[in-house]
C-alpha cells in the first residue's frame, strides 16, 4: 500500500513545494541533461567500475527537494525496505530466517530499465498529480529518458516504478506459502517452494517489462550459508531468530585486531575503520558484537596515530559521454 501525502496539482503548489519560482522551475526542467556530469567509479578493493550520472548544481538541489519534501515520507509497502526510512538490510533479513530454502534475485539494469514514461505515472497514478505537474517532475528527475544514477531520488522512485511488480510477486508468494522481500533490484524469496517458484518469479519480472541478471541469482538450502543484502539469515541449520554477520566477516574482523595488535603504529583511519566495522557487526547481531567488542578492547590501544588512509576510490570520466545528451 502507499499512502499519498501530496495531491497538490497547480503550479502555485509546486513553487512552494520546491522552493523555486516558476520561472526557474521551468528553465530547470527543460535543461535538465545539462546539469549532469557523469563519471565512473571504483570503489576501493572492487575490480568493477559502476556509472553515476550525478546531477550537480541547481538541477540536484530540486532533486533533495522533491525527495525530502514529497518522497521520503510515503508509506511504502512493508516488505519493501531499500531506501526506506526506518528499514535497513537488518530488516529485510529477518523475513528469511531459518528458511529451508532461499533464493535471491537481481534485476538487470534496475535504473536504466525505468524508463521516463514509468516514472511519468508514478507521478500521475500513483501519486496523482496533474499531467502538467507531473511531467515537470518527470523532467526533473529522469534523464536521457531513463531513471539516472545517483540522483537522490532516484531510489525511491525506483520502489514506486517497481511497485506493480512487487505486488504480483507478493500474491505469487502468499499462493506459494513463501516470503519475499524486495531491496530496490534485490528480491529474496524463501520457504519449501521457493526453487520451484523461480521460473513463475522470472516470468513476472518479464512480464513487466524487467530482466533478470542470471550471474546474480543465487539458491541456497537450509545446510548452506544464506544471506540477504549481505546479512546471513541461517549461517548454521542451527541459527537463532537473530539474524547473523557471517563467520567470514567475523573472522576477518578478529584477525584484523590482531594484526593490528601486533605492529608497532597503529593509524587512525585504522582504529575508525575497524571501529566501524565492530559497529556494523552489533547493528546485525548485538551478541557477535558485543563479543567483537571485548576482544578488541582487550588487543587495541584506545588512541593512535593521526593520518589519512592511503586505499581511496577510483575516479574517472564517462567513458561514453559522446553518448549524453545535453
Amino acid at each position: 500500500m502507499i499512502e499519498i501525502q501530496y495531491s497538490r496539482t497547480s503550479m502555485r503548489d509546486l513553487e512552494q513545494l520546491l522552493g523555486h519560482n516558476r520561472g526557474d522551475i521551468l528553465r530547470i526542467a527543460s535543461r535538465s541533461g545539462r546539469y549532469y556530469a557523469p563519471f565512473d567509479i571504483r570503489r576501493c578493493g572492487s575490480s568493477k567500475w559502476r556509472h553515476i550520472d550525478n546531477p550537480e548544481g541547481e538541477l540536484r538541489y530540486l532533486q533533495n527537494r522533491i525527495q525530502r519534501r514529497l518522497l521520503r515520507n510515503l508509506e511504502l509497502n512493508a516488505r519493501v525496505l531499500g531506501g526506506v526510512r526506518d528499514r535497513s538490510v537488518v530488516d529485510n533479513a529477518r523475513y528469511h530466517l531459518r528458511k529451508s530454502s532461499l533464493v535471491v534475485f537481481d534485476i538487470h539494469a534496475c535504473f536504466p530499465s525505468i524508463s521516463h514514461r514509468r516514472i511519468y505515472n508514478v507521478f500521475s497514478e500513483t501519486l496523482g498529480y496533474s499531467a502538467r505537474i507531473a511531467g515537470i517532475l518527470t523532467q526533473l528527475t529522469t534523464f536521457q529518458h531513463r531513471l539516472p544514477q545517483g540522483a537522490p531520488t532516484s531510489t525511491m522512485l525506483a520502489n514506486l516504478a517497481l511497485f506493480p511488480m512487487q505486488s504480483d510477486l507478493r500474491t505469487l508468494a502468499a499462493t506459494r506459502g513463501l516470503e519475499v522481500s524486495f531491496w530496490v533490484d534485490d528480491i529474496a524469496m524463501s520457504g519449501p517452494e521457493a526453487e520451484r517458484a523461480i521460473a513463475d518469479v522470472v516470468d513476472i519480472i518479464h512480464r513487466h517489462g524487467f530482466e533478470v541478471s542470471w550471474s546474480k541469482l543465487a539458491i541456497a538450502c537450509a545446510w548452506a550459508p544464506q544471506r540477504v543484502t549481505g546479512v546471513g539469515c541461517n549461517v548454521f541449520p542451527s541459527a537463532g531468530r537473530n539474524p547473523k554477520s557471517g563467520r567470514r566477516r567475523i573472522v576477518e574482523i578478529r584477525d584484523e585486531i590482531y594484526r593490528l595488535a601486533t605492529v608497532a603504529v597503529v593509524m587512525d583511519y585504522e582504529l575508525q575503520s575497524i571501529r566501524g566495522r565492530i559497529e556494523w557487526v552489533r547493528s546485525v547481531n548485538p551478541i557477535q558484537g558485543a563479543a567483537l567488542e571485548r576482544y578488541a578492547s582487550t588487543r587495541l590501544p584506545r588512541y593512535a596515530t593521526p593520518g589519512a588512509s592511503p586505499e581511496t576510490d577510483e575516479w574517472r570520466a564517462c567513458r561514453r559521454a559522446y553518448h549524453h545528451e545535453r
